[in-house]
């Protein structure tokens, strides 16, 4: 077994997270898969996935992540989401960069 909770993003599908539980590499022939019990359907049409068992080509993965528990996924999908909003925030002012004539960026101005 590789960890006890397992996110994956894939190739094909990389706006889609998938979170596993029981997670193992196992074998058809020669191809390796990352096999696991879907935790998750992220969108409503993939509720119907959670608790079966689901098989990724491990090919197709482009990313995965581990955590110990599912506490410790939500601590830091809750992370993500404070530093993605700190990141869209301007952190001087209301004025955001903007485009010269010569199409470079400048910075904003510190005031207020």
């Amino acid at each position: 077994m590789l960890s006890k909770i397992m996110v994956l993003k894939q190739k094909t599908a990389p706006q889609r997270m998938v979170i596993l539980e029981q997670v193992r590499v196992q074998f058809i022939g020669e191809l390796p898969f990352i096999t696991g019990v879907r935790m998750t359907g992220l969108a409503p049409e993939e509720t119907w996935l959670k608790g079966v068992p689901v098989w990724y080509p491990l090919g197709d993965i482009m990313h995965m992540a581990e955590f110990e528990s599912y506490e410790e996924l939500k601590r830091a999908e809750m992370f993500q989401k404070v530093l993605l909003e700190s990141l869209q925030t301007p952190s001087f002012g209301d004025s955001k960069p903007k485009k010269d004539d010569v199409g470079q960026f400048t910075a904003p101005s510190r005031t207020p």
